[in-house]
């Protein structure tokens, strides 16, 4: 009989795994598995034997294993949580009944879930504190009572001499009819609307300096924009660069502008300035000009008394050189043909001269 009773406790004490119990209550199912073992060894009679096993068996039997333990927090965790719960007077709290609602259901599920009962009990506290959290009518209507206040503290923030006397006025007007609004409100969504209409309105004017960085961003896209009409093909690299950094330095002089009358200045002078700066086009019609007054002079100081057999080549060269000189698209090459041009008028023979020439080849003949 000690035999079969010590073999039954043994292999219920092995169905049982130290990891599905905590260090206290695995000592204590040790503690009963030992006693029972010794109680078998010391019977003296069946009875005893039998008496021994089964109580031991259903001392270990009794022992919680982790699972157990972590059911038996949810159920009373949640069962606090109701408590909680039904402890809020639903009359109480017609705006947030469903907010507190869902907490307390969020709470409820988040204990179902827990893994410990450590994370059990913590979702049973942070739903606690969650509902505790919600506010009552009473404490909404206290607060909406109390924002004439707030709306007096942000009126505080606006300082007369950040804003112009017009825009300053506007916003103390801003002010007192929100003052007024919130004192006529019957519910707290019309107090918070006329909060909120008259936060939103004060702050909708604008101080000195937004005005100043409304403007400078206005003078900004006015270079910009005439920046942007400007291309570089039409321009030596040269004069890009100084277009470009006319424009560069402009826009820096809008930025460092301490007023809307020098940030405007500095937007027109840019504007003049770029357009000062000469295209190619502008350039090379400058060189024509310039080398077709050069030819002018250079075709009058002929003589042309000189070359009464000769005046038409003269003035074919002549002509030669301006319509070479129209027709040029190079600014470089100008200058190649008024030295043609002239070189050209130079080649032509003045009459003596080519009397001269005309009797020595008589001579040679």
């Amino acid at each position: 009989a000690k035999a079969e009773a010590k073999s039954a406790i043994e292999q219920a004490y092995a169905a049982y795994d130290e990891e599905d119990y905590t260090p206290a209550n695995w000592t204590e199912l040790r503690i009963a598995y030992n006693r029972g073992i010794a109680e078998v060894a010391s019977a003296t009679d069946v009875n005893a034997v039998n008496a021994a096993k089964q109580t031991a068996l259903t001392a270990m039997a009794a022992i919680k294993n982790n699972a157990k333990l972590l059911a038996e927090a949810k159920t009373a965790a949640k069962a606090e949580l109701e408590t909680e719960f039904d402890k809020y007077d639903r009359e109480a709290y017609t705006t947030n009944w469903s907010v507190l609602e869902k907490a307390y259901e969020d709470g409820i599920s988040a204990i179902e879930n827990a893994a410990t009962i450590e994370l059990a009990n913590a979702a049973k506290q942070a739903a606690a504190d969650a509902m505790s959290a919600i506010k009552s009518d009473k404490t909404l209507l206290d607060e909406a009572k109390s924002a004439a206040t707030e709306l007096n503290n942000e009126y505080a923030k606006y300082k007369s001499s950040d804003y112009s006397v017009a825009n300053y006025e506007q916003i103390t007007r801003k002010y007192s009819a929100g003052i007024a609004a919130i004192a006529g409100s019957k519910t707290t969504d019309e107090v918070k609307t006329a909060k909120e209409t008259a936060f939103a309105e004060m702050a909708a004017v604008k101080s000195n300096a937004q005005l100043l960085a409304d403007a400078k961003d206005a003078a900004k896209k006015v270079v910009n924009d005439a920046f942007a009409e400007y291309s570089s093909a039409d321009y030596t690299s040269e004069n890009w660069a100084v277009l470009t950094k006319a424009k560069d330095d402009g826009l820096a002089a809008i930025d460092a502008a301490a007023s809307i009358d020098a940030a405007e200045e500095a937007r027109d002078a840019t504007v003049a300035s770029m357009g000062e700066v000469k295209t190619y086009a502008i350039l090379l019609e400058e060189a024509k000009t310039a080398a077709k007054a050069e030819l002018k002079k250079a075709y009058d100081a002929f003589n042309k008394s000189y070359y009464t057999d000769a005046r038409e080549d003269l003035d074919g060269a002549y002509n030669n050189g301006l319509a070479a000189i129209e027709a040029e698209t190079v600014i470089e090459n100008v200058q190649t043909d008024l030295e043609n041009a002239i070189e050209a008028m130079n080649a032509v023979k003045a009459d003596a001269i080519e009397v001269k020439d005309n009797v020595s080849l008589a001579a040679a003949l």
